[in-house]
């Protein structure tokens, strides 16, 4: 080895050796069984200044959302807003008549829900979004539609399930199916309440009140015990089977069960919406899906009804403030997916050698980075400002609410967090004291039984601080 070169890795190594955050950190970590990950870099000047197995490949989990959220920012750019729109083949004919199917045409807005834009605000109903296309439906004279409603995704491919997603995610929101048309983020809520005595079967109802699954409730009203609920839903059908027991004390149980098809589901909505209107309809309410490698179709007809999206920064900040997997997918293809974000990072020095992305939200264990990789994204100059914004902010909101609270130092702090069973992470942007902001990554996989692992991981966050 040249001695220049020997000269200044051996110097490099002495920096980090003799360092006192080096320090301060192995004695936080001291006696943890997880695989830890650090990389800290100080945005000024671009050097490391603490690294931890920075090379390594971990389970990102949620963090992975930096990467999606980096990716659609640079490709369509802060203000970009996405339509949903409402054709027919033709205009309507006399007295209002469609003659052929209306056909409800998904562009990847995931905001046809009652979740209030921009973040914070207050909620709204469920279907108001769809109410209003329904209404301007209504405004265009129409009264009656011989075909069928489409809800049609056919803008992106059907494939409702990433690679490296477990069976069981399915089930439930976090794991709701990506669809160009999506209506109420992809889930319906199912709440349980006991009957009016032991032995009776558990009320249930949904939210929002559409007919879409069948429930088959075998959940008891036991006089005491604990609550016990298990909910399945049958492979290719419609059918959820909810079992176990609630005590009679009980105040009740909600979960939010995903849509096996969102676009049937909003098919289904639409058609009832309109004949809350008035608007008669002959035909059935249907999916149209595309499969891989189909072209698209072509669009040919009038445009009776149209939404915009709020813009493109609002949908990133709900993604990055509350961890929204389904939002990330969608805005993931809606940029160009999996492949034109490995395309976009190896343009700013992020080969595929050292990130493999299967999804855009991070819940594939097939999803794999390295702590350098994520602070080597969050120094790109082009997206920072804009992915700062959309942060949780330590002791504030989002998912850092309760987190990095009651100390000065965790205001400093804005940063996206990730977890799942063996797999807790963190990673975004503090505000040294001392070295000005720097980007950083904490990732620990194989964390199996340690229940002191998030604060560890605030700890070391908060020293950065310093």
């Amino acid at each position: 080895m040249p001695r220049l070169l020997f000269f200044i890795f051996a110097f490099a190594w002495t920096l980090e050796a003799g360092d006192p955050l080096a320090a301060k950190i192995d004695q936080l970590l001291a006696g943890h069984r997880g695989q830890w990950g650090v990389s800290v870099l100080k945005l000024s000047d671009g050097q490391i200044l603490h690294r931890r197995c920075g090379d390594c490949f971990f389970t990102p989990a949620s963090v992975t959302k930096l990467f999606s959220t980096s990716y659609v920012l640079a490709r369509l750019g802060a203000d970009s807003r996405l339509s949903t729109r409402v054709m027919a083949s033709e205009p309507p004919a006399e007295h209002g008549v469609i003659r052929g199917a209306l056909s409800l045409i998904g562009g990847g807005d995931p905001t046809l829900t009652g979740r209030g834009y921009p973040y914070g605000s207050p909620d709204t109903m469920p279907f108001a979004a769809l109410a209003a296309l329904a209404d301007q439906v209504a405004a265009a004279g129409v009264t009656r539609i011989e075909g069928d409603i489409l809800g049609d995704d056919t803008l992106w491919p059907w494939e409702p399930v990433p690679d490296g997603w477990s069976h069981d995610d399915l089930t439930w929101d976090y794991g709701a199916a990506p669809s160009a048309l999506m209506l109420n983020e992809g889930v319906l809520q199912i709440t349980l309440r006991p009957g009016a005595r032991p032995g009776e079967l558990a009320r249930v109802t949904v939210q929002p009140p559409l007919e879409y699954f069948t429930l088959d409730n075998r959940v008891t009203t036991v006089a005491a015990g604990p609550r016990q609920i298990r909910v399945i839903r049958m492979p290719g059908s419609r059918q959820i089977q909810i079992s176990g027991q609630i005590p009679a004390s009980d105040a009740g149980w909600s979960g939010l069960v995903a849509q096996d098809d969102p676009a049937q589901y909003a098919a289904q909505a639409f058609k009832e919406l309109l004949v809350e209107r008035g608007i008669a309809v002959e035909g059935v309410a249907r999916a149209r899906h595309r499969a891989v490698g189909e072209p698209l179709p072509a669009r040919h007809g009038v445009t009776l009804a149209e939404r915009s999206s709020p813009p493109l920064i609002e949908i990133l900040t709900v993604i990055n403030k509350v961890s929204q997997n389904l939002l990330a997918e969608m805005m993931l293809r809606s940029a160009g997916g999996t492949e034109g974000m490995r395309e976009y990072l190896a343009g700013i020095g992020i080969p595929r050698s050292e990130a493999r992305f299967e999804d855009g939200s991070g819940l594939s264990r097939l999803t794999a980075v390295s702590p350098n990789s994520m602070v080597r994204l969050l120094s790109q100059k082009q997206t920072a400002g804009n992915l700062i914004s959309t942060l949780p902010h330590g002791g504030v909101d989002g998912s850092l609410k309760r987190r990095l609270s009651g100390d000065r130092r965790g205001n400093r702090i804005r940063a996206k967090t990730g977890g799942m069973t063996g797999v807790k992470t963190l990673a975004g942007y503090v505000d040294s004291a001392t070295h000005g902001r720097l980007a950083f990554a904490i990732f620990v996989n194989n964390d199996h039984g340690a229940i002191d692992t998030v604060k560890r991981i605030d700890q070391v966050a908060m020293l950065l601080s310093e």
